[in-house]
């Protein structure tokens, strides 16, 4: 028979460093209510900030239109009022790289 080795005394909770403390308030996610965000965390490379499509995104759609046989004016009706223009006019840049490249490869 082995001996059993046993403490039954109670264990005190060891304080944890500063460090880890911070770390594991941003791994549960503790918000600061102020600014509704986890507080020392940056965002993400892959994260866009912003919602929605950006200038580049509408240059791809843009070209991904001109090679589907779309029109230059199927801007996308969401586009064509004054505070999207810049989004119309990537997307109709994209479509004229896209016109110039078809053109190119006929040659």
């Amino acid at each position: 028979m082995r001996p059993q080795m046993s403490d039954f005394a109670p264990a005190e909770p060891a304080a944890p460093a500063p460090a880890a403390a911070q770390s594991m308030d941003s791994a549960a996610g503790i918000v600061d209510p102020a600014a509704g965000e986890i507080p020392g965390e940056a965002p993400h490379a892959d994260e866009d900030p912003a919602e929605g499509p950006s200038a580049a995104d509408a240059w791809q759609f843009g070209h991904e239109a001109r090679s589907a046989g779309k029109a230059l004016r199927a801007v996308p009706p969401e586009w064509r009022t004054p505070e999207f223009q810049t989004f119309a006019d990537a997307w109709a840049d994209g479509w004229r790289a896209r016109d110039e490249e078809m053109a190119a490869e006929k040659k």
